[in-house]
């Protein structure tokens, strides 16, 4: 009993969590509580000090909630940035038991709210071309950055009135191309169109157009940075493909302007050997993948190895 009222006397943990948040107003001398927002006086009611404002963001993320008030953030490669509502096509329990007549109602609704998103003609052909980047970069197996730069391009040439007179397929693919060549990524205009809707021919005069009248700041393209894609496609050892990078950064200054695939071709098949009896893969074959011809990994292969003062005959395959 004892210890059991020596417990009692003693204040607990709230009432000393309590006391330390009351104190004196400085008006009445009436007792001030804190909550989570505000002081105030209990007597006279005074707003003492108020929150300050937070400026961190607004949603939480934990296991049992992952709610977010802010919403999507925008995305430049919808033609509304992604702000607009849908009607989903969720299938549920209830969902299923609905009527016919019901369901026809609300597949009338969900075509009359995707009309609706389209203010002009002009917003339709925008979805259209941003919506053919997104197949182009999905189809060559770019990453979401690339995605999202050749769609802020592609709104560029629109609000510069470039697509006039061009076609949008086009010049989605010309968006492209001219992405990945200002990232320097090893692609071709040659693997644009094989995925694309228009031809080789029509991608390039679209892309020397926005090339010309936006001035884009393309790096020249590097053979050695074509010599992995190759090598992986060849199957080629580790040593190969460390002698074929090597001559390919040693002869970079030299050969610019030149086909950077097939110099990186001509690279591999020195480091292959370089004859018809030693070279483990054919100049047919490294064209083949490089899309160039025999001809030019030949001719490439000569230039590579006067560059690199050495003395060795190149021998056609055939």
């Amino acid at each position: 009993m004892a210890t059991t009222e020596h417990h009692r006397d003693q204040p607990s943990t709230q009432d000393r969590t309590q006391s330390r948040e009351l104190s004196t107003c400085p008006e009445c001398t009436g007792r001030i509580r804190r909550d989570s927002d505000e002081q105030t006086c209990e007597e006279c009611g005074l707003i003492v000090e108020t929150a300050r404002i937070d400026h961190g963001p607004e949603w939480r993320n934990t296991d049992e909630d992952s709610s977010k008030r802010t919403g999507s953030p925008r995305m430049p490669s919808l033609h509304d940035h992604g702000l607009s509502t849908k009607i989903g096509h969720h299938t549920t329990t209830e969902q299923s038991a609905l009527s016919t007549a019901t369901r026809r109602k609300f597949a009338r609704l969900r075509k009359w709210h995707r009309q609706s998103h389209f203010q002009d003609t002009g917003s339709r052909y925008l979805a259209d071309g941003l919506g053919e980047i997104r197949r182009l970069a999905s189809a060559l197996e770019q990453s979401q950055s690339v995605r999202e730069q050749a769609c802020r391009l592609y709104r560029t040439i629109r609000s510069e009135n470039l697509i006039r007179g061009r076609s949008i397929e086009g010049m989605a693919a010309a968006s492209v191309y001219a992405t990945c060549r200002c990232n320097r990524s090893p692609m071709l205009i040659e693997d644009v169109a094989t995925v694309a809707r228009v031809s080789k021919q029509r991608i390039q005069r679209c892309y020397d157009a926005l090339n010309a009248e936006l001035g884009l700041e393309v790096p020249p393209r590097a053979p050695a940075a074509f010599v992995p894609r190759l090598a992986s496609t060849l199957d080629l050892n580790d040593a190969q493909r460390r002698e074929a990078r090597q001559l390919a950064d040693a002869v970079q200054p030299a050969v610019v302007g030149k086909h950077p695939a097939g110099v990186a071709g001509a690279c591999i098949y020195i480091a292959c050997g370089g004859t018809r009896t030693r070279s483990s893969v054919t100049q047919s074959e490294i064209g083949e993948a490089a899309t160039v011809c025999a001809k030019t990994i030949r001719d490439h292969a000569r230039t590579v190895r006067k560059l690199t003062t050495e003395e060795k005959p190149i021998k056609s395959d055939e």
